[in-house]
This record gives structure tokens, C-alpha cells and sequence, in this order.
């Protein structure tokens, strides 16, 4: 299963997808879902809360448990990657692997600082300050415009 966003939505990997399930090596089921309130998707219902990775992991993992598969290997990058995590972290026993491109960090907010080992304290520490340094609000404050219009 794989989970990308707009603007790398399941689409662009369409010709990927032939590559995988068809052809002289070993064939692979795919499944490539419009992420919940994305592309071809419903918002999540109102009033239900927040459209977010919780959400969406869920509904992935009944998409999966409803085409009848235990067992899956997920893929995402961007959106798809904090969804992957979320997934790992809620159906264990259903994923044989989780690929993500790009990492999210934002479930090591919720280790518990006296808990947490200096090695630790220190990747996060890290992780804060390239945050600050490559953030697109830090950034485009910190450093001047090339030029005052957006069009050059």
C-alpha cells in the first residue's frame, strides 16, 4: 500500500504501478489510495474531527483489512509518511514493512523527558534546531527576498 498527497498524489506513480503488478519479474498486488479528503476522496465527516494522520491511518487499514489483506508493506512521503507512521504505529502485526522516504518526527514529542536517555535528548535537540533553521516561516523571516515580487 502505498500513501502519497497532492501534488504527489497516486497518480503520478501510475506508471510505476504497471512495473510492479505485471511483467517478467514477480508480480505484486498494489494498492494506491486517495488519501481521506484528498483527489478522489470524501472529507471526513463534520463534526467527526480533525482531518488528520490518526484518521486517515484508519481508514486506510480498513481499505486494506476490506481487500482482504492481513499482511501489507506500506509506502508514503509527505502526508503519506506521517500516515505510514501511524499505521506502524496502530496495526503492527498487519505491516511486513514500512518505507518512508521522508520522516516525520512528530511522535517524539510525546517521549517523556525524564525518561529519555541522553542519546536522545540530544537527536531531539538536534532535530529542533534544524526545525528552526529549515522551517518556511523561520526561513523566509530570517533571510531577505530576492526580490519584493513573487514573480521576480
Amino acid at each position: 500500500m502505498r500513501a502519497e498527497l497532492w501534488a504527489d498524489s497516486f497518480y503520478r506513480f501510475i506508471h510505476l504501478i504497471d512495473r510492479l503488478t505485471a511483467g517478467d519479474g514477480p508480480a505484486i498486488d498494489v494498492t494506491a489510495p486517495s488519501l481521506p479528503g484528498f483527489d478522489f476522496s470524501d472529507q471526513r465527516p463534520a463534526g467527526t474531527g480533525e482531518q488528520d494522520s490518526v484518521f486517515a491511518a484508519e481508514v486506510i487499514a480498513e481499505l486494506m483489512e476490506g481487500f482482504g489483506y492481513d499482511r501489507y508493506l506500506v509506502h508514503g512521503g509527505d502526508w503519506g509518511a506521517a500516515i505510514g507512521q501511524e499505521i506502524a504505529l496502530t496495526h503492527p502485526d498487519h505491516l511486513i514493512g514500512l518505507h518512508l522516504p521522508e520522516v516525520r518526527f512528530a511522535k517524539m514529542y510525546l517521549l517523556d523527558p525524564t525518561e529519555t536517555t541522553n542519546a536522545e535528548k540530544a537527536f531531539v535537540a538536534a532535530v529542533d534546531a534544524w526545525s528552526e533553521r529549515t522551517s518556511p516561516a523561520t526561513s523566509s523571516s530570517s533571510r531577505p527576498a530576492r526580490s519584493p515580487s513573487p514573480t521576480g
